[in-house]
């Protein structure tokens, strides 16, 4: 040991550099695409492009626990829309949706409605699809349902024959509504849950543009606990 050693002590070891910063999102494409965890997703809107850009991918990420239902997300196409500045992103099972089917049109004219709704819904309203991440529209073994854990919505296909795409918008709203609800700690499943999400979709019927049937069918769901224990037992 030198003598510069012994009266100082060992020279200090260097403090080990800062980690780099994390990388900024990546921006969106010519097309407006945009990668999530090496994905890719396109503008709603372009699913009915003459060219669609979007192509298979591998989303299995989205696979709901096994008690939730049992969903193979292997090959889908994915989308975005965006609201008051924050992406939700959309999955499409091709086995269950293929482009330019009936069904493929339905899913975009339903993100046309949400996004043109978006701006006059109320606070709780917004404050729902906040915490809401993906709507993955895929055939299930169960009806539509949110898998609240990952704020992801899963909606059965076999449903849209029954619904107008102002209804299916307020179907991502009731279902981001359980998501906020499990956010925030409050009884999210059950038939209080679910009149409380009813009743959202009532609340912002106007800024949905919802048909007064559907308002009926809702305050109808709303105001009977048995026909509501019934809707959430039922098959699509």
């Amino acid at each position: 040991m030198s003598f510069f050693s012994r009266l100082f002590g060992r020279k200090p070891t260097p403090a080990p550099p800062a980690p780099p910063p994390p990388a900024a999102p990546a921006p969106p494409a010519a097309d407006g695409s945009i990668v999530v965890d090496g994905r890719s997703y396109c503008p709603f809107a372009a699913l009915i492009a003459p060219a669609f850009p979007g192509k298979v991918e591998d989303r299995s990420k989205f696979r709901p626990p096994a008690n939730e239902a049992d969903v193979d997300l292997k090959t889908t196409y994915g989308a975005y829309v965006n609201l008051g500045g924050r992406n939700v992103l959309i999955v499409i099972d091709k086995a269950a949706v293929l482009p330019r089917s009936k069904e493929w049109d339905f899913i975009h004219s339903a993100a046309k409605a949400l996004a043109a709704a978006y701006p006059a819904l109320d606070a709780q309203a917004k404050a729902a699809l906040g915490v809401l991440n993906a709507v993955i529209f895929a055939k299930s073994p169960k009806r539509s349902f949110a898998s609240v854990a990952g704020g992801w919505f899963f909606y059965d296909t076999d449903e849209f024959p029954n619904a107008t795409p102002a209804f299916a918008a307020s179907n991502i709203v009731h279902d981001a509504n359980h998501v906020w609800l499990h956010h925030n700690h409050k009884p999210h499943t059950g038939s209080d849950a679910e009149i409380v999400c009813w009743q959202l979709q009532v609340s912002n019927r106007t800024a949905l543009g919802l048909q007064p049937y559907e308002v009926t069918y809702l305050q109808g769901l709303i105001g009977n606990p048995d026909t509501s224990k019934k809707r959430m037992e039922e098959n699509p």
